[in-house]
């Protein structure tokens, strides 16, 4: 039987033909017949579902075929895509027609957040692309290279000596932050089969544990025959896939409507939900009337998101547009790029010899400020070259639930959760050697409360911090003289902005700088003048959660300075008055009414310091 120019055995089917000159045949591209990969893989696709007794269709479109096309011409791709653009469907279709072209030599490897969240994504996929094929199957007298165990995620592969072995199929990993350890012990040296295929497929990669992308361009890839395939809504530059797919160029050479880049490994495309297939090609209908590709957004809900978080909001950018929001465009009060430099941690060898160095904690208690967590965290202050700088240690959500204690004499006492989070909060600062005037608590609105009990349970030397009410009367220097703070809690966001510059704030982990990132500045009150950030609750509507990380780094910062381990170049409001005055005081002997010609531009005395002009009222 000869097809393609090439002489295959009588009785072989027409799906092993497309499936074996997709993954074995090595002639070139168009040599006596040959199709393209891609075309070969089509046509194995619709074979195994698009034909006649199959419960299952696969729909193609532009954007699948980029997806599949991009998957089987490169070792690394990025797909970068809006939510619902079709990005686990097309990784699906690939994963399993992948697998059955070889499917004795080939591992393939899908990482999810959680077992149960692949169930709802890119696994749902899987299973029921599986189960359409092992349905029509069965009823032919047919039977597949392997069985599906969904219990444990995955589809066991047979070997050449025809048994069951875990060592090729597909297979489901969580690793998710929460599964990272054991995640990255199943990764960690794993080598594909005899044949030397080994797939791996990073869904909702900006959720992963980094330990997917260390195994992705690491000691996965040393094998033969390695495709590393990762997906995302993108948002953070910082996450796993934002490294996998930083820009070869550099981020500032994305712009807006870039759909294709080169990365450091391989390649990434994006799919903007606006210029969708369904957007462009509203007519297309199947048999029922239903739009053919009715799981892409509608121009209705496009709006919708639109209305909700604007189009300058990271979330915009990532649900709708597929795109890295561009460095500018955010209306945020921090950008990723200006806390890139506090990501390095401090090493140990950067502290000046013989600093002393103090541990602080910070606690933010969510009951009492509308938060959606309790998070403990802390660092380390002391100096660097001569200036004081803090470094990130780590942190850690607390529970909130009461309990119960057993006191001396044997009875069982209730412990309310305000006395729980106490407790917790006291044994973590008692077990790091933290002294209570070096921790601070939020103290606004129900915190007040809280911070009696706190007080009374362990010491009134804990630092509480309210967000609420006026700023404290200092000004930092990262903004305008004339520009002023609306409330404390802009004073507490925007404080840290000249540490961080001057390079006295390190280590901030991606989890922190993300809820940095995504509060904006208010809509009415912040100006050229005045500096407001926008309330929690309008934060919280817009992005589904609560700032909990962030506001405790806040907190800690502001430890630091009220105990003297960072300073912030500040003015308080009355040396702005004295030195109005002085300036007033020293323009008569020194400026235009007795000094030398020219010198009401040129006196040292025109713009002095607070501490020369002390020194100078001292001296008259």
């Amino acid at each position: 039987m000869i097809k393609y120019g090439k002489n295959f055995p009588e009785g072989v089917s027409e799906l092993d033909i497309e499936l074996w000159c997709y993954a074995h045949d090595d002639r070139a591209e168009g040599e006596r017949g040959r199709l393209t990969r891609f075309d070969h893989f089509v046509k194995a696709a619709d074979l195994l579902w698009n034909v006649e007794g199959s419960s299952r269709s696969v729909v193609w479109n532009d954007w699948t075929d980029r997806m599949v096309r991009a998957m089987i011409e490169h070792k690394f791709v990025g797909l970068a895509g809006a939510g619902s653009s079709g990005k686990s469907e097309a990784a699906a279709i690939f994963a399993i027609v992948d697998w059955l072209a070889a499917p004795s030599e080939t591992m393939f490897l899908i990482c999810s957040t959680t077992l149960a969240g692949a169930r709802g994504r890119i696994w749902k996929s899987v299973s029921e692309l599986w189960g359409a094929l092992e349905a029509r199957w069965e009823r032919e007298g047919k039977q597949l290279p392997g069985k599906m165990v969904n219990s444990k995620g995955r589809i066991v592969g047979v070997d050449i000596n025809g048994q069951f072995s875990e060592s090729i199929g597909l297979w489901l990993i969580a690793a998710g932050k929460d599964d990272e350890g054991e995640a990255d012990k199943k990764l960690k040296g794993l080598k594909a089969p005899a044949g030397g295929r080994l797939r791996l497929v990073a869904d909702e990669f900006s959720d992963l544990g980094m330990c997917v992308y260390t195994a992705m361009v690491g000691n996965l890839s040393s094998n033969e025959d390695f495709k590393g395939i990762g997906m995302a809504n993108p948002g953070s530059k910082l996450t796993p896939f934002g490294k996998f797919v930083t820009p070869r160029a550099g981020w500032p050479s994305l712009s807006v409507g870039m759909e294709f880049w080169q990365t450091l490994f391989g390649v990434c495309l994006s799919f903007d939900a606006t210029a969708s297939p369904r957007m462009r090609h509203p007519e297309r209908v199947d048999r029922s009337g239903r739009h053919l590709y009715h799981w892409m957004p509608t121009a209705e809900y496009i709006a919708q998101a639109r209305e909700a978080f604007g189009e300058d909001s990271l979330e915009y950018w990532a649900q709708i547009r597929g795109m890295f929001c561009p460095t500018g465009m955010e209306r945020t009060v921090w950008s990723e790029s200006e806390l890139l430099s506090a990501t390095r941690a401090v090493s140990e060898e950067e502290w000046d010899f013989g600093c002393v160095r103090t541990l602080c904690s910070g606690l933010d208690p969510a009951f009492v400020t509308g938060g959606d967590r309790s998070p403990i965290m802390w660092a380390e202050f002391g100096t660097i070259a001569g200036r004081k700088t803090m470094n990130y240690l780590g942190h850690k959500i607390i529970a909130e639930s009461g309990s119960e204690i057993t006191n001396s004499e044997g009875e069982t006492i209730p412990v309310t959760v305000s006395e729980n989070v106490i407790e917790q909060f006291r044994e973590h600062c008692l077990y790091h050697g933290i002294k209570p005037r070096n921790a601070g608590f939020d103290n606004t609105g129900g915190g007040v409360v809280f911070g009696q009990w706190l007080h009374t349970k362990w010491s009134h030397q804990v630092r509480a911090i309210n967000f609420g009410g006026k700023p404290a009367e200092r000004r930092a220097d990262s903004l305008n003289e004339e520009t002023i703070y609306k409330n404390r809690v802009t004073q507490l966001w925007v404080q840290p902005k000249a540490l961080v510059r001057e390079g006295q704030i390190r280590g901030l982990p991606t989890e922190v700088i993300e809820e940095l990132c995504q509060r904006k500045w208010h809509e009415r009150n912040h100006s050229g003048t005045t500096a407001c950030v926008e309330e929690k609750r309008d934060m919280k509507r817009r992005t589904g959660r609560s700032p909990d990380l962030a506001d405790t780094a806040m907190i800690l910062v502001e430890v630091g300075i009220l105990n003297g381990l960072l300073d912030v170049i500040e003015i308080r409001k009355n040396d702005r008055k004295q030195h109005s005055e002085w300036k007033s005081l020293v323009s008569g002997p020194l400026g235009n009414s007795g000094g030398p010609p020219g010198s009401e531009r040129k006196s040292i005395v025109a713009m002095p310091s607070i501490k020369r002009l002390k020194h100078r009222r001292r001296i008259s």
